[in-house]
């Protein structure tokens, strides 16, 4: 079919807009659809009008169909140099139109994409053609879709000796002088094309020192913004750096470090460093990953070095993982924990301190979780620690399980006793001592050569150095009852006069639960051994005890522990100086305990002993009632106190009651819930010590539960009583104010109207003419100008007061005293701090104050205290504020904090305080407003 020979002249009068355009375009689609026409006699028809000599004629689609071959998939290679060169020799692109350089744009970036390799041949030819083309663009929309791809046209060319030229073209933008107009809610922002100029400017590493150059000429600008553009620019100038760069930074360091070892001045440094960045080790801080590397490399440079840093930092890190709720930061953490570890034991071998020993536990712990993940961390762990262990430590636990459950006629060869003396004396690891003394005192109790057991001995006729071995070679021979049982007693007990860790052995000796040396291992085992040996060693304290030997006082709290109580009653009357002395001077929890743990058995079992010096017991016992150091202390000395009012008769305990009660009175403010509430219950037994019997047996049938319920609702409604007492007196008071003040105005009215009068009279004497006042008669003013001084006379009488009418007393009228009992303070811990996104100067808290969900609160503390301070921070509420908004968050509660010459502080409650407790106020009665 034949195209109409007037199509050319019909598209040329005809636009897009028109009907008829879109009429005449579908009938020809249709014609080409159905073969009635082909491509190629359309193109023919149209020749003119492609090949016109008027650009306005011939451009208007090229571009765009430029764009539209360039996305075919099946482009041919070539055709991108040939399209490009083209439009470099032949089009301006700065003098087009918005509209048309967008579409020079858009062909660059299609082209660069699907065809880099094939534009890097054309060298600089094609970076001087684009840098051409771009130089200049001001569009805002036009920069946006520039910057877009402008970052991989950088990164896939070498620019050579346009580098400069090519990065000016860009930093003519920087900083970003944009201003969107307001009615557009839609357009493009000065802040979203500064977030695109700034990867274009830092792309490659050959724009680094133009890019540094730069951002310290704008820092220095007036102009905020300039200053906010140079900062952000310099960030993403050190952000990812490469891990080559990283590790050569590291190593340097490690290398610096150690040839500072040798130098004095080492530790200081160490210090600095350390101090400087473990304040970064939370593992949400984005710091956390450098920072702990940077400290590793330091450790790994010197033992010195190495020692400081994990001392430093393993207590940080161990406490981080025990607090830290999720798995994922658990991981963390332990694998920073593990590096530490393998680090120092590369470098010093042994482990001098605690902290370190729990890191293999923290491992077990995380190996046996639930979560997968955190489960394979602790076996990596645990896989890498186990590399340090001693190579032949399993050899000994074999011989250990062999020769220790071997029957007493079983021939062995005893040249292994030395063996493991040696092992004992010398050996550093712990674990492997233990093993090897408790074998040898195995094999010692179960000797039956005589002469082996006695060559052995005769070796140690000296004083024995080590007090392990000295221990448990007296109680192998202890519990076989050997005649030489009682030297190697006596020379324990020497050992206590200039060493009172001895004391511990005594504990060693009674405790019968040692496996190694139990029934099951075929040991020897006296009867009574452990009371023969109470007995003997008892005896010994108490014939040398001095005042300067306070270990004397620890052995005997040790040997308690384990001795039958049966024992200790027939020893009592010996050993009575010694408790009593113990429980004035001893300041060791546990012996302490102890003690105490004895004398309730004995208070419960109603024992004379205990009855006949009830006085001096019940004096030590309301002192370690407060004591400070331990816990379990004050709650056994009040458990016996308890006890007291129901096994001794009570008129030997009346003498005692007020003393008693007066010190428990000062018990029940203790810090611990626990200690208080045993405080309550033995204040009050003691309180009804003298009650009738009537009403006591019917107070000791209800549980101490029932009897706390009954002293509050008492307690309520005294306060209730005290109450209406107080407002009753506070209307009174107010009344009393009010007629007093009434009196006065009116003494006041009368010296003012006096004080009027007298200066009339005055006036008028000096001939100045007294003007009357509305409400009065001008003619009687005028007619008796010389009557002034009867002014008072000729007023209105005053009203009469009417009689007021009784208000009836509003039952809250009154306020309640301002105080500090009014306020609701309570113990709270912080579970998340953020920044306020839309003020710089508050933080945003999570705070648990034992309420079901925890309370948000707003607090200005910005300034005063760092965000890192206040993570995981117990600190005290006021809760009952009324919540208000700040800045679109509504803030709950209050963080009370105390100023001073220094700043802000934040109020620390003391250590051991709960969450969610109380908090009273010493001389105020807590009342707090609801």
């Amino acid at each position: 079919m034949e195209v109409d020979g007037n199509l050319v002249e019909e598209f040329k009068e005809l636009t897009k807009e028109n009907i008829e355009f879109s009429k005449k375009c579908t009938k020809i689609a249709q014609e080409i659809n159905s073969g009635q026409l082909t491509i190629v006699q359309l193109v023919e028809q149209l020749g003119a009008l492609l090949v016109d000599v008027s650009p306005n004629n011939r451009e208007l689609a090229v571009l765009r169909g430029v764009i539209a071959l360039a996305k075919f998939e099946q482009f041919p290679e070539g055709a991108a140099t040939q399209i490009l060169t083209a439009l470099f020799h032949n089009v301006a692109c700065q003098q087009q139109q918005q509209s048309d350089r967008q579409n020079i744009y858009k062909i660059f970036e299609i082209l660069l994409h699907k065809c880099a390799t094939e534009l890097c041949t054309m060298g600089l030819d094609y970076v001087y053609g684009v840098i051409s083309a771009v130089d200049g663009e001001r569009d805002p929309k036009n920069l946006i879709l520039l910057f877009n791809w402008y970052p991989k046209f950088l990164k896939t060319v070498k620019l050579g000796h346009l580098t400069e030229e090519t990065f000016e073209i860009l930093a003519c933008y920087f900083p970003v002088d944009f201003k969107a107009p307001p009615q557009d809610p839609n357009t493009i922002t000065r802040d979203k094309l500064a977030e695109a100029l700034t990867p274009c400017l830092t792309a490659i590493p050959q724009f680094a020192e133009l890019c540094f150059s730069l951002a310290l000429e704008k820092i220095d600008s007036s102009l905020d913004v300039a200053k906010l553009d140079a900062l952000k620019l310099l960030k993403e100038l050190f952000n990812n750096p490469k891990p080559e760069v990283e590790a050569a930074c590291l190593t340097t360091l490690t290398a610096v470090i150690k040839k500072m070892s040798p130098n004095p001045s080492l530790n200081g440094t160490v210090k600095d460093i350390s101090d400087t960045v473990k304040r970064n080790l939370l593992p949400d801080s984005r710091l956390f990953e450098p920072s702990w590397k940077l400290l590793l490399h330091v450790a790994k440079a010197s033992r010195d070095s190495c020692s400081f840093i994990v001392k430093d930092i393993a207590p940080i890190l161990i406490n981080t993982f025990n607090i830290t709720a999720t798995s994922g930061p658990k991981m963390v953490v332990l694998t920073v924990l593990v590096q530490f570890f393998y680090c120092y034991m590369n470098l010093l071998d042994d482990v001098e301190f605690d902290e370190l020993k729990s890191i293999p536990l923290l491992c077990l712990k995380a190996a046996l979780d639930e979560n997968n993940d955190l489960s394979r961390t602790g076996f990596d762990g645990l896989r890498q620690i186990s590399k340090f262990l001693p190579p032949h430590q399993n050899h000994l636990l074999l011989l250990d399980g062999i020769l220790s459950r071997l029957r007493r006629d079983v021939k062995i060869d005893y040249s292994v006793l030395n063996i493991l003396t040696e092992v004992t004396l010398k050996e550093n690891n712990d674990f492997m001592r233990n093993v090897a003394v408790q074998l040898l005192a195995n094999l010692i109790n179960k000797c039956d050569d005589e002469n082996v057991l006695q060559n052995y001995l005769n070796q140690f006729d000296e004083n024995v150095s080590d007090l392990t071995l000295l221990t448990w070679l007296t109680k192998a021979l202890v519990m076989r009852n050997h005649e030489k049982a009682n030297i190697w007693i006596d020379k324990l007990v020497q050992l206590l006069e200039i060493d009172k860790n001895a004391a511990s052995s005594f504990r060693i000796i009674v405790n019968d639960n040692f496996d190694s040396l139990s029934r099951k291992s075929f040991c020897n085992r006296t009867l009574l051994y452990q009371q023969k040996f109470f007995v003997v060693v008892s005896n010994k304290l108490s014939a040398n005890y001095r005042p300067e030997l306070n270990s004397y006082l620890l052995a005997l709290g040790y040997l308690l522990e384990h001795t039958p109580r049966q024992a200790i009653l027939l020893q009592f009357k010996k050993i009575l100086k010694l408790i009593i002395l113990c429980l004035d001077e001893c300041e060791e929890n546990e012996v302490l305990a102890v003690i105490l743990q004895v004398i309730r058995d004995f208070i419960v079992q109603k024992e004379k002993c205990i009855e006949d010096h009830h006085q001096e017991f019940l004096t030590r016992l309301l002192k370690l009632a407060a004591f400070d150091k331990s816990m379990k202390v004050r709650i056994l000395s009040l458990k016996c106190l308890q006890d007291y009012t129901s096994s001794f008769p009570t008129y030997k305990l009346l003498p005692h009651k007020m003393e008693v009660l007066k010190v428990l009175g000062k018990v029940i403010d203790d810090k611990k819930r626990i200690v208080r509430r045993e405080a309550v219950e033995a204040r009050s037994q003691w309180y009804l010590l003298d009650a009738p019997i009537v009403n006591l047996r019917n107070l000791l049938k209800m549980s101490s539960i029932e009897r706390i319920k009954q002293n509050a609702e008492v307690a309520k409604q005294t306060i209730q009583e005290l109450k209406s007492e107080l407002n009753f007196l506070n209307n009174e008071y107010n009344n009393m104010l009010a007629k007093e003040l009434l009196e006065e105005n009116t003494r006041l009215l009368a010296a003012v109207e006096e004080a009027r009068s007298r200066l009339i009279q005055l006036e008028m004497k000096n001939g100045i003419q007294q003007i009357p006042v509305p409400n009065q008669s001008a003619a009687a003013a005028a007619g008796k100008p010389e009557s002034v001084p009867e002014v008072a006379k000729d007023a209105k009488p005053p009203k009469k007061e009417k009689p007021k009418k009784e208000k009836k007393p509003q039952e809250a009228s009154a306020e309640l005293p301002v105080d500090v009992g009014r306020l609701d303070l309570r113990i709270a811990k912080v579970e998340d701090v953020q920044k306020h996104p839309d003020a710089d100067s508050l933080y945003v808290l999570k705070i648990n104050c034992g309420e079901e969900k925890p309370r948000t609160v707003c607090s200005g503390l910005v300034k005063h205290v760092p965000i890192e301070e206040l993570r995981d921070r117990v600190l005290v509420l006021l809760c009952n504020l009324k919540p208000v908004k700040m800045r679109g968050v509504t803030s709950e509660a209050m963080v009370m904090c105390a100023s001073c010459e220094s700043g802000v502080e934040v109020l620390s409650p003391p250590p051991g305080c709960v969450v969610g407790e109380h908090v009273h106020c010493e001389g105020y009665t807590r009342q707090p407003d609801p």
